[in-house]
């Protein structure tokens, strides 16, 4: 009863990180398009306040030396690593949407299993079973058809929206893979609130951001915090909960409603609009997605607390 209690508490939250996410893809959309903020602007304010808030919170409540990972120089390079891969997750989704649109972004950041498959298959020098290959071909066809429309030498998205698109995905594979280990030896959430703080004060001196500001309303805070609370702090915080419920695998079945839930919601609202062809391009890439973890699951590939 206990089990079954635990794993109805992980769905509600997964998908509650899901739909947030979605909710703060399409919010991000609408504060690019009604106001001069930048996505460099944007990650740095989200992470800065996401990473400190998320400090505060393990110091008064655990008590935890969370500086303790930069004490260790070895496994500071590998935080280092961890921390920058963060930084680009971070910043180019949130290009991809500047560029495009949230609901093409966050569709194309969702080929990260894939990626995920061809690394673990390159890694263990295994070629991918035969689902796993027909989903890699219908993800990437997926993606030729949002960039294309089926047409090769032409883009219907702009050739920076689809760098930023696979760049982020590219980035949450490092994001997923590379910390395993060192979750094991530290704190997840004091190493992610240690990256995310750092990372906006990084993001801001490269970028150079603050040489140009944007025009502060109420509209911009609104937004602005809205995106840092339901598209950073709560949801990076809980979705670890759910995963402990669930275990990686089930989990990624049911986060995968953040696309669904993001394009719903940017076509209701007007603010994007799809073509027959985009919306066949979205489900080339979901559907071959959500088969590969079921089919993983069910042949025992990975166990439920994977």
């Amino acid at each position: 009863m206990r089990k079954t209690t635990d794993e109805r508490i992980g769905v509600i939250i997964v998908l509650a990180c899901g739909i947030v996410w979605g909710l703060s893809g399409v919010m991000s959309q609408i504060l690019f398009s009604s106001s001069d903020m930048t996505a460099e602007w944007l990650v740095v304010l989200r992470m800065s306040i996401a990473g400190f808030s998320i400090l505060v919170y393990k110091v008064c409540k655990t008590g935890k030396d969370v500086f303790r990972i930069l004490k260790n120089g070895r496994d500071f390079c590998r935080f280092f690593i961890y921390m920058m891969s963060i930084m680009l997750m971070q910043f180019s989704y949130s290009k991809a949407i500047q560029t495009s649109n949230a609901a093409t972004a966050t569709v194309l950041q969702y080929t990260y299993p894939v990626f995920i498959l061809l690394f673990t298959a390159f890694e263990k020098k295994k070629m991918p079973r035969l689902y796993e290959s027909i989903a890699v071909f219908f993800a990437f066809t997926g993606v030729y058809l949002i960039a294309t429309h089926g047409r090769p030498y032409t883009l219907q998205i702009t050739k920076e929206a689809l760098f930023w698109g696979i760049v982020s995905s590219l980035a949450f594979v490092v994001y997923t893979v590379y910390p395993k280990k060192m979750y094991e030896k530290y704190d997840g959430a004091c190493m992610l609130g240690l990256a995310m703080f750092f990372d906006s004060f990084i993001m801001l001196s490269v970028t150079g951001c603050y040489h140009k500001l944007f025009a502060v309303t109420q509209k911009v805070v609104i937004l602005t915090g809205i995106i840092t609370l339901f598209g950073c702090m709560i949801p990076l915080i809980t979705y670890n909960i759910g995963v402990r419920k669930l275990g990686n695998v089930r989990a990624s079945l049911f986060v995968t409603v953040e696309p669904v839930f993001c394009a719903l919601a940017a076509a209701v609202l007007g603010i994007s609009k799809f073509e027959k062809i985009d919306v066949v391009g979205f489900l080339l890439i979901l559907i071959p997605v959500e088969a590969v973890a079921v089919m993983s699951f069910k042949n025992g590939d990975l166990s439920k607390k994977q």
